[in-house]
């Protein structure tokens, strides 16, 4: 999903290497029980409120049109 918003929406200038750290964290916890510290997931923290603003923004934007058609 993140490779399809990067490559689909360049305009949103979305940072692929952000997605790569925060997905290899996940998988590590996940998948070999590595522990994250909390403040590994802080660092990311104010990244994600942005970039759930934006793609919320982005949807907003695109639904506009179907909305008032109703």
């Amino acid at each position: 999903m993140f490779a399809y918003l990067c490559n689909q929406y360049p305009d949103m200038e979305l940072d692929w290497g952000f997605f790569e750290k925060v997905r290899t964290k996940r998988n590590g916890l996940s998948y070999y029980g590595t522990p994250v510290a909390e403040k590994h997931w802080k660092e990311v923290a104010l990244q994600f409120q942005l970039y759930l603003k934006l793609l919320k923004k982005k949807l907003q934007e695109r639904l506009k049109p179907v909305l008032k058609m109703k």
